[in-house]
């Protein structure tokens, strides 16, 4: 689901778009954050000692 979507369906809701928007982009990063923490523990993991 991509910002233009989320927007739209935003106003579907009678949200504030603006917000909505900078509130998914800032979910999306908290994901992709946790996502690259949790690949870099797991390539720790499994490094040859």
């Amino acid at each position: 689901m991509g910002c233009k979507v989320v927007r739209a369906l935003s106003e579907e809701y009678a949200a504030n778009p603006d917000v909505v928007e900078q509130v998914y982009r800032a979910m999306i990063a908290a994901f992709i954050e946790q996502e690259l923490q949790e690949h870099g523990k797991a390539r720790h993991l499994s490094l040859p000692t």
